[in-house]
């Protein structure tokens, strides 16, 4: 059976061939590669010394750049003392497996009879598959994807394509079908912020690959409250951050950086952890300690997301700390609350930009 395969395939490939026009180079060409190809021809003698000219046409039509696009191919005409040289490059996929490229130059003038050089190009291979798409429906992971959008006429019409599925460098199955079942994978790690897919398309002795990243565990942070409290003995402010860390599937341990700039150049930074949880949402609090009057900026970034906890704390100036008598307590307490953005679309990622800007308030807590 796969002799007789392969001799259908020899002797379509033979017809291929004797289609071509005669007298025409025959060139192959295979998907994903570059191809060069070039032709040198004299122009001297020439009585007038004209400049030698000439012009390209691809499939029938004259070549600009559109049409240079349109077919994937990059044309060029050079004159170099009497010789001309011209040049076709093949760049991308053109809209045919088959391209004619002929081209005429007339080395004197247009009266003269021009010098042709002709090209027969067909285009070998398979692309890669299209629309991958990776659902997660109830829990329920499936991976679909369309078949490839050209196939070389070399191949058999009834050869069907197989895929060759890889999930973060582990090969899961090969399958004729355009969609698999991802569930209870062990290569799939339900902490894994990000599943790696390779699809590897097989037809006879062509290949393709597609290869796609999709997110699986999306974390987010939201602010809740950032509180100030003064210390009367050591005359500094401490604030105290409290934030949401919410995930799409379950909190997992995380590293939060967390950075203060303190608006005269100085940046200082640290980090602390989140705690694992089979939750989907944890409240995080974290205290800073011993800041003077002024601005902050402070940013909180856990596993190196792009999701920046991004706010400002302002710190009055002692003056503005009204000192009643000596009974008063040694703490004073300030209180922002920000508003909890709803939900978690495990798509993109977003951004908390709160800023404190209304005046501090102070209450008075006992005697």
């Amino acid at each position: 059976m796969a002799v007789l395969m392969a001799l259908k395939a020899f002797l379509s490939m033979l017809i291929f061939l004797a289609e071509a026009t005669e007298g025409t180079e025959i060139v192959f060409v295979s998907l994903g590669t570059v191809k060069s190809l070039s032709h040198t021809v004299s122009c001297d003698g020439c009585e007038l010394r004209s400049v030698p000219r000439g012009y390209f046409l691809i499939n029938g039509n004259f070549v600009n750049s559109e049409i240079e696009e349109e077919f994937g191919l990059k044309t060029s005409f050079s004159v170099t003392e009497d010789n001309v040289t011209v040049a076709v490059v093949v760049t991308g996929l053109p809209l045919s497996d088959r391209l004619w490229i002929g081209v005429e130059i007339f080395c004197c003038d247009t009266y003269t009879t021009p010098i042709a050089k002709n090209w027969e190009i067909f285009i070998l291979g398979i692309t890669s598959v299209e629309d991958v798409n990776l659902s997660n429906d109830a829990g329920v992971r499936v991976l679909s994807w369309s078949p490839p959008s050209f196939f070389s006429k070399d191949i058999l019409q009834k050869e069907k394509p197989v895929y060759n599925i890889l999930v973060n460098g582990a090969s899961i199955v090969n399958t004729t079908n355009t969609s698999v079942s991802l569930n209870n994978l062990s290569v799939i790690s339900n902490c894994s912020p990000t599943i790696l897919i390779d699809i590897i398309t097989s037809v006879g002795n062509y290949r393709s690959s597609k290869n796609e990243t999709f997110r699986n565990n999306v974390c987010i942070t939201n602010l809740i409250n950032k509180t100030k409290i003064y210390d009367l003995t050591e005359g500094k402010f401490s604030t105290n951050i409290i934030f949401q860390y919410l995930c799409s599937i379950k909190v997992c341990s995380a590293t939060c950086l967390i950075s203060i700039d303190y608006g005269n150049g100085t940046i200082s930074n640290d980090s602390f952890q989140v705690l694992p949880s089979n939750k989907k949402s944890v409240t995080v609090s974290q205290i800073i300690n011993g800041l003077k009057p002024g601005s902050y900026t402070i940013e909180i970034a856990c596993n190196s997301t792009k999701d920046i906890l991004n706010f400002t704390i302002i710190v009055p100036s002692n003056d503005s700390i009204i000192h009643i008598n000596s009974s008063l307590p040694h703490s004073f307490i300030s209180t922002t609350i920000s508003s909890v953005r709803e939900g978690l679309d495990g798509i993109g990622s977003t951004s908390s930009n709160i800023v404190d800007t209304s005046p501090v308030t102070i209450s008075f807590y006992g005697v």
